[in-house]
């Protein structure tokens, strides 16, 4: 037994340690044999834990996500977590975060990360900033407007409401920035989609909200009005 533990949490050191220079989006401009190949490592180190039937930890699951968030597979995050369901391995927040990061490529996951976000509540899990972010990320990269009103509206409002009357609420420079990405990209779905001016209203003014906040508390920051 205590073999094939050593054998396992190897396996997610050398992971964890094949991931170290990949950040963010930057792993995805790598040679492609290059990605190829620390994809077949990480692949052949989880299979080790089946080889020596040892059920993985949260962390050798996290691990592993990394590889695949990192390198932009999402198509297999959904599969891990399957996986994760399927073998009870309780994941963590950090863990949650790897996942809404990797989905942030997959085409229509914005119900997903919503649902994750969700789940993550429902688990008592702590939803940080983090993973605000993460999830606004990927409705900014599939300009989902839509999404990104609905996840206003449930958390972003009430955040920003928080702060401006002196709370703890923290909304960072990154969060408004995604989501007035996500507006600008898919309001012009949203017009082909709907003869209904009310969504796009909201969108505007959704995005005058952001604004106000971004001059009240990061005046400095000047990306904000050309996206605006």
């Amino acid at each position: 037994a205590n073999g094939r533990r050593f054998v396992a949490d190897v396996a997610s050191a050398v992971m964890a340690g094949s991931n170290k220079s990949l950040e963010a989006d930057a792993a995805l401009s790598l040679p492609e044999e290059l990605l190829a190949n620390i994809l077949a490592k990480a692949d052949e180190l989880w299979t080790l834990y089946e080889y020596f039937d040892y059920k993985p930890t949260n962390a050798s699951l996290r691990n592993y996500l990394k590889v695949i968030a990192s390198i932009g597979q999402s198509d297999r995050v959904l599969a891990i977590v399957e996986y994760a369901h399927s073998n009870s391995i309780r994941m963590d927040e950090e863990t949650y975060l790897w996942i809404l990061f990797g989905l942030r490529h997959l085409k229509g996951s914005a119900r997903l990360v919503s649902d994750f976000i969700r789940k993550m509540k429902g688990s008592g899990l702590c939803v940080g900033e983090q993973h605000h972010q993460a999830a606004l990320m990927s409705f900014a990269l599939q300009g989902d407007a839509s999404a990104a009103i609905e996840f206003y509206r449930q958390h972003l409002a009430l955040l920003i409401a928080e702060k401006r009357h002196g709370g703890a609420g923290d909304v960072t420079v990154e969060m408004c920035l995604y989501a007035l990405q996500a507006f600008a990209f898919g309001i012009g779905h949203l017009l082909e989609r709907s003869t209904n001016t009310k969504d796009v209203e909201e969108v505007l003014s959704a995005a005058k909200d952001i604004m106000a906040y971004l001059d009240r508390n990061h005046s400095a920051f000047d990306v904000k009005g050309p996206i605006y």
